[in-house]
């Protein structure tokens, strides 16, 4: 398998060409491996560190050996020395900030690691012999080398003015019949005559790519309006995998009737869509949205809980006077909390913001003007994308 691994073909590729040299390798559409590239990126990083491997291990057509090989002396690349220097730090970094132990926690870099090694396995043994290696490109330049023999030297003639031109052609003897060039000798070296350019009749675009992002909105569309009617099942990161699927299930199809290409620029964004609504969490769609203010000035008008789905909310507790200890939990999807609190109320808040900014009282209890010795207001705010901030009026 190593001795038979795939060639990069960086002509027709936008960065090294692994992923179209792995295609040509096992047969398969070089779309399909870019797309398994992102997604081993995104769900767990593996994705870059196994690209930047491969860069290094894999030759290019026409080398001997890879970059990693030549590297170590055993044989020679078109690779520099110093951009494969510069390659093996630029994995080592990669690989310690993103797979399988840094944004890949939880297992999913270390999953995404096995299955993109378990897929190049498969492919080997669909296809354990080759093809043809690729052929780079040539191009002819002018030689500089001095062993390369004497330039080539050109014969110049001269052309003869009309009335000797005439009196030559008149002394020849005419040219037989069978001979359509005999008639004019002197213009054989004359280009052909200019011929207007045939047009090319463009094949009609195929409507795959349309029918297939016509059947993914339907689907998501569908999945929404579930979820609107209060299917607790359809969150908005289900609803964005249900749109993925039937996005990567016409790459397959196309990767098979060479159509579709296109998809794979709608499925990024998808995949962002995903990953960020994973995070967020289910969305309830019947609880109020917008700007939301909550005025406490009584014990018994304290809520447990206060949920902002996206806007803003306003947690008021300037009048409030706290006669016991209590907890309030507050979750902020989309959008900005801010707590206002009375000069003298004990407050011990527990602040966490996924993405965004948290600006709260320091840890422990805070006393306030005369000092903790009364009842304690725990505040415990889980912020998803937004702003949290508490403060005393």
């Amino acid at each position: 398998m190593w001795r038979t691994r795939p060639l990069r073909t960086p002509w027709n590729s936008p960065i090294a060409g692994v992923s179209s040299g792995i295609g040509i390798r096992y047969g398969i559409d070089p779309t399909l491996v870019r797309v398994a590239f992102i997604a081993a990126t995104i769900f767990g990083g593996a994705g870059v560190p196994l690209y930047l491997a491969a860069w290094l291990t894999f030759p290019r057509a026409g080398d001997e050996v890879s970059a990693l090989e030549s590297l170590a002396g055993k044989g020679r690349s078109s690779e520099s020395s110093v951009k494969t220097i510069v390659l093996i730090v630029a994995f080592a970094i990669a690989f310690s900030a993103f797979a399988p132990f840094g944004i890949g926690l939880g297992g999913s870099g270390i999953i995404s690691l096995g299955l993109m090694l378990i897929a190049v396995w498969l492919l080997h043994q669909r296809r354990p012999v080759p093809p043809a290696p690729p052929a780079p490109p040539t191009f002819a330049t002018p030689s500089t080398n001095p062993s390369a023999g004497p330039p080539v030297q050109y014969q110049t003639m001269q052309i003869p003015d009309d009335e000797a031109l005439t009196e030559k052609i008149s002394a020849e003897q005419a040219p037989p019949s069978w001979d359509p060039l005999g008639a004019a000798p002197f213009a054989w070296d004359l280009p052909e005559p200019h011929t207007a350019p045939q047009k090319v009749v463009k094949p009609p675009r195929s409507p795959f790519t349309k029918v297939v992002l016509g059947l993914a909105i339907i689907a998501g569309a569908l999945a929404a309006a579930a979820a609107y009617a209060g299917g607790d099942w359809f969150t908005a990161a289900r609803v964005g995998a249900i749109v993925l699927t039937v996005i990567g299930g016409g790459l397959l199809i196309g990767a098979l009737v060479n159509r579709g290409h296109g998809l794979i620029l709608w499925a990024i964004p998808v995949i962002i869509f995903v990953t960020a609504a994973s995070n967020v969490g289910q969305i309830k769609f019947d609880e109020p949205t917008g700007e939301q203010v909550w005025k406490v000035t009584s014990m018994d008008q304290l809520e447990r809980d206060y949920n902002v789905q996206m806007g803003s909310g306003v947690l008021d507790l300037t009048d409030l006077v706290l006669t016991k200890n209590e907890t309030v939990d507050i979750k902020l999807r989309f959008g900005d909390v801010k707590v206002l609190l009375p000069k003298n109320m004990d407050v011990k808040n527990d602040c966490k913001v996924e993405f965004g900014h948290a600006q709260c009282l320091p840890s422990g209890v805070n006393g306030g003007e005369d000092g903790a010795n009364g009842p304690v207001l725990t505040l415990n705010i889980d912020g998803k994308f937004g702003e949290v901030k508490v403060d005393r009026e």
